[in-house]
């Protein structure tokens, strides 16, 4: 986990090496969908128009993303095109529409650099289209009782979908029984997408599978429960001595025993 600070000096210094690959992760800003200052989908559209997933990904190593799974998870949407292009006129355009003013609200994040600082950047990009913005940080027992709270309004956290598989993530995050103590942290609740969950879930077919998982980050982008901010890399440094490592998506999975070590 190298700041995307120190990667490049870590990178350059002799004898050490510094490694960043694509791995199973997502970060992103999540709505509860049912609280009254979200339940508008024009304030979470114009939300997510200020997210600016490439200053972010420049300083917190990540790619930026659309899909709310990335390309090394199994039927992810890699070609989607992104409907909240970084664009805050028009998000004040939507908020007008939606007769939003002086809008006050909250986002909970646990104690991690990486989302503190979506949030901080957030936070001052709503304050450039009038949105006052708190930030709430707690130790992650604190956090995910928190986002279980009724008055949960915004939210930052990341996600490892560690089966390689869409169900792991789009059923946990979307399915109306992950409401109230589950993944599904948004509150969101489709009837439609819940069928294309339960298809994915419980049909054997390839095919039909991706069919339903497209279909369901399709409308997710139209609905908004949430905005993936990036793809975190997975990075990791190491002497230049030590080679023949394996690291399976995740520095969790690191893996030394076919490494040898030259000095």
């Amino acid at each position: 986990g190298i700041p995307a600070d120190s990667f490049d000096s870590i990178a350059s210094a002799p004898g050490l090496e510094a490694v960043s690959f694509l791995g199973w992760g997502s970060n992103y800003v999540g709505f509860n969908v049912q609280n009254p200052k979200l339940e508008d989908v024009r304030v979470r559209q114009a939300i997510a128009h200020v997210i600016d997933k490439e200053l972010i990904g420049d300083i917190v190593n990540g790619l930026p993303a659309v899909a709310a799974i990335p390309p090394t998870v199994a039927y992810a949407a890699e070609d989607l095109e992104d409907p909240y292009a970084y664009d805050p006129e028009l998000a004040r355009e939507l908020l007008a529409e939606a007769g939003v003013t002086d809008l006050s609200l909250r986002i909970d994040v646990y104690t991690d650099p990486t989302l503190e600082t979506i949030a901080q950047i957030l936070q001052a990009e709503l304050a450039n289209i009038g949105i006052d913005l708190e930030i709430r940080t707690q130790p992650y027992a604190a956090y995910a009782e928190a986002v279980l709270e009724e008055g949960l309004e915004l939210y930052v956290s990341g996600w490892g979908t560690v089966t390689l598989d869409a169900d792991y993530a789009l059923y946990g995050f979307l399915h109306p029984s992950e409401i109230g103590g589950g993944s599904n942290t948004a509150r969101y609740v489709d009837d439609e997408v819940t069928a294309l969950l339960e298809t994915g879930r419980n049909n054997p077919d390839a095919q039909v599978r991706e069919d339903a998982y497209r279909a369901v980050q399709e409308q997710i982008l139209v609905d908004v429960p949430f905005v993936t901010v990036n793809y975190p890399l997975s990075t990791f440094a190491k002497t230049a001595a030590l080679q023949g490592e394996n690291v399976n998506f995740s520095v969790i999975g690191f893996d030394l025993r076919d490494a040898t070590l030259n000095r």
